[in-house]
């Protein structure tokens, strides 16, 4: 069965786990029986909390950063992320990895973590805002050779996960880049990996602050962006406007599925 991996982390705001609620709200109300994760890169103490706010139904991992390890970006905790579901992902089956902060189309989640992934394909994006900047693309399984952006929504078979944990320990390669999508996009070249992008998107970015970018700012010295790069950095660019929508019932699809085959 497909397992369910969500990255999170605590912000520094009223309620640190305001993000990853949606997506309890969002399984529990879809109630699918797929195993679920959290990657937690924060404190022990914090692990302790999310659990006890998420319950029994999800398994937390805390990601420990190496003594030291100053760098910003979520590449760290991504590939943490993406070592569980290799660990966890049976032969045949496949990994929904997720960032935190999404909103969710109506049985998005059902959708997500029961697409077969074609064999023609590595990976199945099921967000992408970067490539697609005209409303009402044609619906489908978009076999595009262009390189990976964004991180939010991604389906990967067990193949492609081990493919991912072998390039980390065998590439030095990986050490170029703090951003999990950029060092995404290295191996999908290096690789060859095949991503595919899922129209429409299920899920729509709703992140109000990128802690990538504010990370590369303060791997760069700058330790205030300005109210300007506060406010904007994350939603420019990063928000799809061929999302499904929040009242669009993803079950819907399933009526058009030659169209991703």
């Amino acid at each position: 069965m497909n397992g369910l991996f969500v990255l999170t982390s605590p912000r520094k705001t009223d309620d640190p786990w305001h993000y990853v609620r949606a997506v309890f709200a969002a399984a529990e109300a879809e109630g699918t029986p797929n195993p679920r994760w959290l990657v937690v890169d924060g404190t022990s103490e914090q692990a302790e909390q999310l659990q006890g706010i998420a319950g029994p139904s999800w398994t937390v991992v805390r990601y420990e950063r190496p003594d030291g390890q100053w760098l910003g970006g979520n590449k760290w905790p991504y590939w943490r992320m993406i070592e569980l579901a290799h660990e966890l992902t049976g032969p045949g089956d496949a990994a929904l990895l997720l960032e935190d902060d999404l909103e969710f189309a109506p049985n998005s989640l059902m959708r997500m973590l029961t697409f077969p992934c074609p064999r023609d394909v590595s990976a199945v994006m099921f967000f992408n805002g970067f490539l697609f900047k005209q409303p009402k693309q044609h619906p489908g399984l978009w076999r595009t050779p262009a390189p990976v952006q964004g991180c939010q929504a991604i389906q990967f078979s067990r193949q492609t996960l081990e493919l991912l944990v072998r390039w980390k320990a065998a590439d030095f390669e990986w050490q170029k880049h703090n951003e999990s999508d950029v060092a995404l996009g290295v191996a999908q070249q290096r690789l060859r990996l095949r991503f595919a992008s899922h129209l429409p998107d299920v899920v729509q970015h709703v992140g109000s602050v990128s802690l990538v970018g504010h990370g590369m700012l303060a791997e760069a010295g700058i330790s205030d962006p300005g109210p300007v790069a506060l406010t904007n950095d994350s939603v420019r660019d990063r928000t799809s406007c061929n999302y499904a929508g929040p009242h669009f019932d993803c079950m819907r699809l399933y009526a058009r599925h030659d169209l991703y085959l």
